[in-house]
């Protein structure tokens, strides 16, 4: 009965494994845009808008994805900044991982377009 009792609960998510879940599959959720985007199509809008603002990730990092690292500050400054949606710090997975490169690869070419309208 005991080996019964514990057969069961090994087999039943504790509150943080279902947590833990929950947020890998929201994370996940907040990157899938990225598999239909197109970052020359998605910049030539903000071009006409008047929106020259370059796509900086979420976190500490002072980096903009695409443009040298000296430049990044009087980039942001010059043009703008808008932070990139679904873009961590955490890692939640292979998947995770592949989706995050994605995005980070979408704001390379996007930023390098915007940037030279914003006259950089």
């Amino acid at each position: 009965m005991i080996a019964l009792a514990l057969t069961v609960h090994a087999c039943v998510p504790s509150a943080n494994e279902m947590h833990a879940d929950q947020a890998t599959a929201q994370a996940l959720q907040a990157l899938v845009w990225v598999e239909s985007a197109d970052a020359k199509a998605d910049a030539e809008k903000a071009i006409l808008a008047g929106d020259f603002r370059v796509f900086v990730p979420a976190g500490r990092g002072q980096s903009v994805p695409g443009l040298a690292v000296e430049d990044g500050s009087r980039i942001r400054q010059s043009c703008g900044e808008k932070i990139l949606p679904g873009s961590t710090d955490v890692v939640r997975g292979e998947r995770h991982l592949h989706l995050l490169q994605a995005v980070h690869r979408y704001a390379e070419h996007y930023n390098r377009i915007v940037v030279k309208r914003c006259g950089f």
